[in-house]
């Protein structure tokens, strides 16, 4: 049965003075982790091959296994025959890039996405006391259409503006900046350390329309990288205003969401009914496929020669 796997890529935010790369292949991430009640966690299948490691994220259920059942059958259910020890296996297929630091990964809701990922590569670090004052963040990979959609806008109408964990701006680069450090300022006096959302509307008798520059110097921010990345999946950055039509004469009403709009792409999997194994091979032949495919694009948003 042919299944069509997501791949999403996050830039790895770690400190300089460490590599992610390295960490990955001496097993600092190999050793099965307890994540929560349910879930063990572990990377396996390691290899390098130049610029490229690839692995397979294993994410292990051991507690609250539904049961078999036939659809129809009000009396059918019994339990999936495991041996002490052993759980159902959720495999992610993932591949780093060490040029651009870039994680692409396989997108499997019963294993970790980006905050879960984050959560384990950090705890497995501190773990193994190698990473004792720094932390490891995944960072969305945002497509450059998000920049190019904001800057292509003949007015800007609308910005809205939300951040968890907005304290830690005071901590980030950003406070430098003009208009985020107005905006970490406000999170500082008000101790907002959950999020803060702010919405700027432009008057309707003001034809300039909302600052766009200052609201590029925002989405340049959060595709940079540099962010502190606490409670990243609740940020969000959405634009509403106009752009010219296709004919070039009238003026159309745009909304862009920037955070959605990220890097992805797709590959093919045929896949048992009941698997046996994590394809470990076939998983990675597809992801390999997905970074030839995106590897321009990666190049020119990270930015690297």
């Amino acid at each position: 049965m042919k299944s069509i796997k997501k791949v999403l890529c996050s830039k790895i935010i770690i400190d300089d003075k460490y590599d992610f790369a390295k960490l990955l292949c001496e097993n600092v991430f190999s050793t099965p982790r307890q994540f929560n009640s349910e879930k063990t966690v572990e990377v396996s299948h390691i290899e390098e091959k130049g610029d490229i490691i690839t692995g397979i994220l294993v994410s292990t259920q051991k507690n609250g296994i539904a049961p078999a059942h036939t659809p129809g059958d009000e009396e059918d259910y019994s339990a999936i025959p495991l041996k002490d020890g052993q759980g159902l296996a959720y495999p992610s297929v993932i591949l780093y890039s060490k040029s651009t630091k870039v994680l692409l990964w396989e997108y499997n809701k019963s294993s970790l996405l980006e905050a879960g990922m984050s959560r384990f590569f950090q705890e497995s670090a501190e773990y193994t006391a190698i990473l004792p004052d720094t932390n490891i963040f995944l960072c969305p990979v945002l497509k450059t259409d998000a920049y190019e959609r904001v800057k292509n806008l003949i007015q800007a109408n609308e910005f809205e503006f939300q951040i968890a964990s907005p304290t830690a701006l005071l901590r980030a680069d950003a406070k430098n900046n003009g208009s985020l450090g107005s905006i970490a300022t406000v999170a500082g006096v008000f101790n907002a350390s959950q999020s803060i959302k702010l919405t700027i509307k432009a008057s309707k008798k003001e034809s300039r329309g909302v600052n766009i520059k200052a609201i590029l110097d925002t989405v340049n921010w959060l595709n940079s990288g540099t962010q502190i990345e606490e409670g990243r999946v609740k940020n969000s950055i959405v634009v509403k205003g106009l752009k010219v039509g296709d004919d070039e004469l009238t003026l159309i009403e745009e909304t862009i969401n920037v955070v959605t709009d990220r890097l992805l792409e797709y590959f093919d999997l045929e896949q048992p009914v009941i698997a046996s194994s994590l394809q470990v091979k076939d998983r990675k032949d597809g992801i390999l496929k997905v970074y030839h495919t995106l590897y321009t694009d990666i190049k020119n948003i990270i930015g690297c020669v």
